[in-house]
This record gives C-alpha cells, sequence and structure tokens, in this order.
C-alpha cells in the first residue's frame, strides 16, 4: 500500500495502528494518575475517632465528588471516602474492607493488568478478564472480611454495601488506579449479596485464581492470524525465495530469469519484480555473468 507516496506494507501498518493504541492508552493512565495525585494533594486528611480499626497504615480522605470508597496508592495508601453519613459500624467495614485490599496487595494486580491492557489494547478479551479479575479481587476480599462475623454482622456489611450504591454522588472515574468498595454493576452487587448471605459459598484459593488468571492472558493470546497458507496439494510444487539460493539474470525487453540453486526456474517481468518484495532482495546479473 502507498500512503503519501510512502510504500507501506501491511504488517508496518497494523505495527503502526497497534503503536498508536498503546501510546493513546499509555497517555490515558498517566493523565488518570495525576489527576489522582491532584485530588490527593488537594484534599485534606479526614480527622477520625477510634472506631477499633487500626488505620496507622495508610490515611483517610473525604471526597465530595467521590461515588464509593476506594483505595489509592502503592507506596502511602490512601482510602478515598465519599461525602456519606455512616454509622461506626458502617465505617469500621468499609475500612477494614480497604486495609485488605492494601494489605493484599490488591492495587500492584491491578496495575499489572492495567498495563498488559497498555499492550494488547486490541484484544477485547483482555477486557473481559480485567472485568473478572475485579470480581475475583472484591469476592476475596469479602470473604475475608465476613470469615469472622456473624450472620447478623453478615447482613449488616452487604447492607452498606447497599446503601454506598443507593447514595451514589457525581461518578469520578478511578478505576485504573483504585480498587472500589461498590464495584461494578447492580447485577454484580447483587451477586455479591447474595455471597456474603450464603452460608456454604464456593471458595477459590489465591493459587487457583492466579493460574485461571493466566491461562486466560494466554488463551487471549493464543491465535495466530496468517496472512497466507499454502495449501496442502501444493506444498511440492513450492518454493521459498531466498538471497542464499535464488538471484536474477536480467534479460531484454524488462525481464528477468529466476534461478535457484543455479537451475532456471521461470522468466519474470518488470512490473512483477515491483510488486514482490522477495523477488527485490535477489541479487541481479546481466546475461553471460559467470
Amino acid at each position: 500500500m502507498t500512503f503519501f507516496k510512502y510504500e507501506m506494507t501491511v504488517f508496518h501498518l497494523l505495527l503502526t495502528i497497534w503503536l498508536v493504541g498503546s501510546l493513546f492508552k499509555l497517555y490515558i493512565l498517566v493523565r488518570d494518575y495525576l489527576k489522582i495525585k491532584q485530588l490527593v494533594r488537594i484534599t485534606p486528611d479526614y480527622q477520625m475517632e477510634s472506631y477499633g480499626q487500626d488505620h496507622s497504615g495508610y490515611s483517610v480522605k473525604v471526597v465530595e465528588s467521590l461515588e464509593s470508597p476506594v483505595v489509592i496508592g502503592l507506596r502511602k495508601p490512601v482510602v478515598l471516602l465519599p461525602k456519606i453519613d455512616f454509622s461506626k459500624k458502617e465505617l469500621t467495614y468499609i475500612l477494614t474492607h480497604e486495609a485488605l485490599h492494601i494489605s493484599n496487595f490488591d492495587l500492584f494486580v491491578k496495575y499489572f493488568y492495567e498495563f498488559i491492557i497498555v499492550i494488547y489494547w486490541w484484544n477485547p478479551l483482555m477486557y473481559l478478564f480485567r472485568e473478572q479479575m475485579d470480581n475475583v479481587i472484591e469476592l476475596k476480599t469479602d470473604e475475608q472480611l465476613i470469615a469472622s462475623l456473624t450472620h447478623d454482622e453478615r447482613l449488616e456489611y452487604a447492607q452498606t454495601l447497599v446503601k454506598v450504591r443507593e447514595n451514589q454522588i457525581k461518578n469520578r472515574d478511578l478505576g485504573s488506579f483504585a480498587v472500589s468498595f461498590s464495584y461494578g454493576t447492580n447485577n454484580q452487587l447483587l451477586f455479591r449479596t447474595k455471597y456474603i448471605l450464603e452460608e456454604n459459598r464456593r471458595k477459590y484459593s489465591w493459587p487457583t485464581l492466579l493460574i485461571l488468571g493466566i491461562l486466560g492472558i494466554f488463551l487471549s493470546t493464543s491465535i495466530i492470524f496468517e496472512p497466507s497458507r499454502i495449501k496442502e496439494e501444493h506444498i511440492g510444487q513450492s518454493f521459498t525465495i531466498t538471497e542464499d539460493t535464488n538471484y536474477l539474470v536480467e534479460l531484454p525487453d524488462n525481464q528477468y530469469e529466476l534461478y535457484m540453486d543455479g537451475q532456471f526456474l521461470v522468466v519474470i517481468t518488470q512490473e512483477q519484480l515491483e510488486r514482490n518484495e522477495d523477488f527485490q532482495k535477489l541479487p541481479i546479473y546481466q546475461k553471460g555473468h559467470k
């Protein structure tokens, strides 16, 4: 193909599209990160009373335009709370939930697959993988939190999730760099609520989840699109054109003889030579050259 007098192969075109897409996705990530840094910097710390929760490993801030409690930051974690009137019990559940995200290094996992998506932005399976991993992270955190709770306390915890959903304010998208308390759609939240209240839940260990995650990445990139394929019945009649085994001999009237290992194969025209990159790489000799 020719663009503005520059010749470009399909491979180069696809490579350019992939590179532009990856740079754009990376720009979005960096932009969102800088926005979060600015948000955290201008928001004062929340003066908390004691709720029976050790929050010495992170700071807490209240953001009016936030829709749900989230935790952000790798080196210095910060829990951002929406401006909602939480009871002491509800705030304890929320801070415990976010503290588990911090201790489980969930943000490291989230950052990892966000950067994987920068590379594989063109693959729709990667976005499905991200959604499922977000679900897994939240379900695993819920499971850890409710392990020592009574049925009534689990019900209170589920009601806290619903309260956050019902009291959403303006939507501020921090998804790429934050783990949200009430992540997901209403259907996903309903699934989490049922999961919390069930007595006999199906549990998955982290090794199992890790294997499933790696398998998902592998399967999402294991399909190779071939530009061409030689039919089986033609394989015996085909050969590979290389500089080591082939060369051209120039003839009058813009024609060339193609040789392989010193054996004449076929005559090609100047037009065929110009259209075929493999022909253009071959050495060209004059008639009578030895």
